[in-house]
């Protein structure tokens, strides 16, 4: 039974950082921290054809973009800089919830 109730939590923390709202939320608090390269990344991801899929969804093309730059990052294997950015959002969110 507190497997269920761990697994639980753990399933609910996730979700601050998976979903659409989270990570729009994220870029919002972290955009200025993008270098110029991250930038140009973040408007292909933004524009994509796979972001407007939704229509004009923003927070779903913002999540998409932030995810295009996270994993720019990995293939990139500049995993200081991916670390630094994941650093930047999980400081972003926890702002966010307070």
């Amino acid at each position: 039974d507190t497997g269920r109730k761990k697994a639980g939590k753990l399933h609910n923390e996730s979700k601050n950082y998976v979903s659409a709202t989270a990570q729009a939320k994220i870029v919002d608090h972290i955009i200025d921290e993008f270098n110029e390269e991250e930038k140009s990344i973040y408007k292909r991801g933004l524009n994509s054809k796979g972001a407007k899929k939704r229509g004009n969804d923003i927070e779903y093309r913002k999540a998409t973009a932030y995810e295009t730059v996270v994993g720019y990052l990995f293939l990139k294997k500049d995993y200081n800089r991916l670390n630094e950015i994941l650093e930047f959002s999980k400081n972003a969110l926890n702002k966010e919830r307070k």
